[in-house]
């Protein structure tokens, strides 16, 4: 009987001693995985205007650039990066609407601008280039045409590219 007793009395303080531990225990409950959608490629130009850009940054994706293509969104543009500041030039072969095109240093000074450029569907098709050669160009970007006179843009501009996620 006293080992019946004994073997009641541990149980009942093995029990005992899980219950007061696992009582102390903190459940956290599961935590879902965070997703981030990331932002898209932005470009801003004097602090106060902003264009959701396409990132051409490749030499084919430069060369087709937007031909071919109906309409540009509001707000929207292409980013053209180079890998070396230079002086590229730029035409509106197989273009379907009017673009401004606007011309930026390595450290994002906004350099030269060209206006309501127009389409060209016929050889030859004039040729766009920075008139500063004093001043590299890295970035180039198309907007379009109106855009830098809505938005009061003017030669001297800095801009901030948000785009470094999607290089």
């Amino acid at each position: 009987m006293r080992t019946e007793i004994f073997i009641i009395l541990l149980i009942n303080l093995m029990l005992g001693c899980m219950t007061k531990t696992h009582s102390q225990q903190t459940i956290s409950p599961p935590t879902q995985p965070t997703t981030m959608v990331p932002q898209p490629p932005t470009v801003c130009v004097g602090g106060k205007s902003c264009v959701e850009v396409e990132i051409a940054d490749e030499p084919y994706e430069r060369m087709l650039g937007l031909m071919y293509r109906n309409n540009l969104e509001e707000n929207k543009g292409m980013l053209f990066i180079f890998q070396t500041p230079g002086y590229p030039s730029f035409y509106m072969k197989n273009m379907r609407f009017p673009l401004d095109i606007l011309w930026f240093d390595e450290n994002y000074k906004l350099i030269y601008i060209h206006e309501n450029l127009p389409p060209c569907g016929f050889d030859p098709c004039p040729t766009y280039t920075p008139h500063d050669p004093q001043s590299p160009i890295k970035y180039v970007l198309e907007v379009n045409a109106g855009w830098v006179k809505r938005n009061n843009i003017k030669i001297g501009d800095e801009a901030e590219f948000n785009i470094n996620s999607y290089l």
